[in-house]
């Protein structure tokens, strides 16, 4: 699969203040819509744990900005919910990402790099030890889009051999061309996108043996 290049650990706390703004943001709208049922009323935590990769940050506001663990930064952006890019500054750093809302998190996007990030309360953060870990096997078998985006080329036809490292297609997300190229040798078994399809992150591509 494709990978940008991976995120600096400035990157990484950038993406977390980011994701937990605009969850705040949501959970916040939320909680001003009158006619919920009793006890579903929507809440803005006090804090809420942020996961960037294998790390985990405890994120809340104060006077002076967002605060991830007991580090403090000043956000500025126009961003509302719904909005499928994310425009703005943080600590005065000019930043631009594709978003793409998941269950618990969103999918920033930017060069290339499509990162997960989750945003929980820290009560589910804290049950996640005991959740089973995602096996592995079926992704092997399979081309996952990494990014929201259009595919431009598919480059591969079903039952031909690839090799790995072999462009396999081009997924165009951000303005920039993505090449998508397989992991190991394989046998293509089965096409499900075409050109000019748009994809989610995680959509099935290709198929192998």
């Amino acid at each position: 699969g494709f990978e940008g290049a991976p995120l600096s650990s400035q990157q990484i706390k950038e993406r977390a203040v980011i994701a937990f703004y605009m969850r705040s943001y949501v959970l916040d709208r939320a909680s001003e819509i009158s006619g919920a049922m009793p006890n579903y009323e929507a809440t803005l935590p006090d804090a809420m744990a942020v996961q960037v990769e294998d790390r985990v940050f405890t994120a809340r506001f104060d006077e002076n900005g967002i605060v991830l663990d007991d580090e403090t930064f000043e956000l500025e952006s126009l961003w509302l919910p719904g909005d499928l890019f994310f425009e703005g500054k943080v600590n005065g750093q000019a930043i631009s990402l594709a978003v793409d809302s998941m269950p618990e998190g969103y999918v920033l996007t930017s060069r290339g790099k499509a990162q997960k990030v989750f945003v929980r309360s820290l009560r589910a953060q804290e049950l996640m030890v005991y959740m089973p870990e995602k096996r592995d096997g079926a992704s092997s078998k399979e081309l996952l889009c990494p990014m929201p985006g259009v595919v431009m080329s598919i480059d591969v036809e079903e039952g031909q051999e690839v090799k790995s490292g072999q462009a396999l297609a081009v997924v165009e997300a951000m303005k920039m061309e993505n090449i998508l190229r397989a992991e190991k040798d394989a046998t293509v078994k089965s096409v499900l996108v075409a050109a000019g399809d748009k994809l989610a992150v995680d959509d099935i591509m290709i198929e192998f043996e």
